[in-house]
């Protein structure tokens, strides 16, 4: 073979090789890309995991460090900087903050590196939350009546105001209470709205209104708008309702609040005082209001107990306990206007407490009875023909004293009240919450208090009742 034919060969096998080459690195691109196997990353993202797991165990060392408060008297005694709670760790919100970190690295590797630091963390450092909820499951019930002083009260009966009393009771945290106040009365028709649309499946109204963040805390209590308190000392069993009729009585009424609120704090009750208030000028029905009151009252919270207050009566010791023990109960054992007794046995008036199963065994008190006298004996007889049997304080533990005032606003005598006492049985299951109707309330929340201004009026006379004179 020629030596020219040989170079050509060599020529021809070079070229060969070349093209084998070209071709080999071209197929080696073309997989990289087209998704036809594993995409590598580059060598520096493993280090890049590396120094974002160190960073992260930086924040969480640098985060165990610190406490967060529990409540704001806490936080300003440890001096802690908010911004603290938005780390990833602490932070209610580190759920977002995490993903954002997801979004950055291996999801397999993230996953790790979250399991990790949440279980630091719960070994470190409990959540904000998890702190609250600890707390509150620590709390010891709250005193009844066998642990409370019997201990004598100085009713002070002088003539005040609502804006007095207002200051009196709430102190620096009554500018912060209105303006909360003010809010949840501009929400009110809206939340009632809600309610009547959804019925059953609503949230009470102050279930509502604490949901909007209106509550205010002070002392040991935590305060809604519309003067429902809550203990934060201890864990409350059960909740009371104060209801109290009422028509024109407006000087006594914030001197009853004066005396009633430190004295159901003192006793460290959860507790909410409505204003049943008659807006009309026809007779007087008390037992209507109380009706009234009592359905009410459970529109905003589910009440274990109510007990039925008139204005001009103050409460005497701290030991007569207005909480859900012992009832039907009539808390009074004497006044000053009677003697420090009270005028016959079976009086059940002036201040009397039933829980909710027992006022509705009853069919709540008689509608029929417009002006004075007769409502409370028809109240005691639904209430014995039931078989609950009423208790009473003894001696000065169930002492009341009275606000004097000129004339009694149910100074119209019913006429008719002995004659239908005398058939209260007969009506009794057709006589009550059972058939009670009135227009929609006025309802208005006040610091302490929230008033109910209704228009009651006279109910259709059943015709299997017996019919007394005048009705």
């Amino acid at each position: 073979m020629s030596m020219r034919t040989c170079r050509n060969a060599f020529a021809m096998v070079l070229i060969f090789c070349l093209c084998c080459v070209a071709l080999l690195a071209f197929m080696s691109v073309y997989i990289d890309y087209s998704g036809t196997q594993p995409f590598k990353p580059p060598a520096l993202s493993i280090n890049s995991r590396i120094r974002s797991r160190i960073n992260s165990e930086q924040i969480l060392e640098h985060n165990s460090t610190k406490t967060l408060p529990l409540n704001d008297r806490d936080y300003k005694k440890n001096n802690i900087s908010s911004n603290t709670s938005a780390s990833i760790v602490t932070s209610p919100n580190s759920t977002s903050n995490e993903k954002g970190q997801d979004e950055t690295i291996d999801q397999v590797q993230a996953d790790d590196l979250k399991d990790d630091i949440e279980k630091r963390a719960d070994l470190r450092q409990p959540t904000k939350t998890h702190d609250v909820k600890e707390k509150t499951v620590s709390l010891s019930p709250c005193p009844g009546s066998m642990d409370l002083p019997d201990e004598q009260l100085t009713p002070r009966k002088d003539p005040t105001t609502l804006q007095k009393v207002n200051f009196e009771l709430l102190g620096n945290s009554l500018q912060k209470t209105l303006e909360a106040t003010d809010i949840a009365n501009k929400s009110l028709p809206s939340i009632i709205v809600k309610r009547k649309s959804i019925q059953e499946a609503a949230s009470s109204i102050d279930q509502t209104i604490s949901e909007m963040n209106l509550a205010v805390d002070f002392d040991d209590y935590r305060l809604l708008p519309g003067g429902h308190w809550i203990p934060l000392s201890c864990k409350s069993l059960l909740k009371v309702a104060i209801v109290v009729p009422f028509r024109n009585r407006f000087d006594h009424l914030p001197i009853f609040l004066r005396h009633i609120v430190p004295l159901l704090k003192r006793q460290k009750l959860e507790f909410s005082i409505f204003i049943s208030e008659q807006r009309n000028d026809i007779r007087f029905n008390r037992a209507m209001l109380m009706n009234v009151g009592f359905v009410e009252a459970l529109n905003f919270t589910n009440f274990d107990c109510v007990v039925f207050h008139d204005i001009d009566h103050l409460a005497l010791n701290v030991k007569n306990y207005f909480g859900c023990e012992n009832m039907p109960r009539h808390f009074i054992s004497g006044e000053a206007m009677w003697g420090w007794k009270i005028i016959y046995e079976n009086l059940f008036g002036g201040v009397t407490g039933i829980t909710k199963q027992q006022f509705y065994t009853i069919n709540g008190l008689s509608n029929v009875y417009w002006g004075w006298g007769g409502e409370d004996d028809d109240f005691a007889g639904r209430v014995q023909s039931k078989g609950h049997k009423r208790t009473r304080p003894q001696g000065k533990i169930g002492y009341f004293d009275t606000v004097i005032h000129g004339k009694k606003e149910s100074s119209a005598f019913n006429e008719a009240r002995f004659c239908l006492l005398r058939y209260y049985k007969q009506r009794m299951p057709t006589d009550g919450v059972s058939n009670l109707r009135y227009e929609p309330p006025t309802i208005e929340l006040h610091p302490l208090y929230t008033n109910i201004s209704v228009n009651i009026q006279k109910l259709p006379w059943n015709p299997s009742w017996h019919r007394c004179p005048g009705q």
